[in-house]
């Protein structure tokens, strides 16, 4: 399987930070959160993988979403993965089928604990 990933692919090299708390996202994002629990719904946000990840985040703003939150943004990112990739921010066909493989592996085992 050969990657469909170029050179113009590539991200710039500039660190890209999202470190920088944005009140205004958390309070939307909670108040969609509401909307979604009020009927009867468990929400769970997901963070999805990323190809050759240049950003960060702050761990403790995800604390202030009012429902769990998997973090996947480091799964598939070695270079042993490129085949899943279509560019650095999707997957292609082979990607998608196995991160939804692992995704649904992953939770049907966390509900089988709880």
């Amino acid at each position: 399987m050969t990657s469909h990933l170029t050179d113009e692919d590539k991200i710039d090299p500039k660190h890209i930070t999202l470190a920088e708390e944005n009140q205004a996202t958390i309070r939307y994002l909670n108040a969609v959160i509401a909307i979604i629990k009020k009927h009867g719904i468990q929400p769970i946000v997901i963070l999805n993988p990323y190809y050759n990840q240049t950003f960060s985040y702050n761990e403790q703003i995800l604390k202030k979403v009012d429902c769990p939150v998997i973090d996947y943004s480091r799964q598939f990112t070695s270079s042993k993965n490129a085949a899943y990739w279509a560019n650095t921010s999707h997957f292609n066909s082979s990607g998608r089928e196995n991160f939804t493989k692992l995704l649904f592996k992953e939770q049907l085992k966390q509900l089988a604990f709880n």
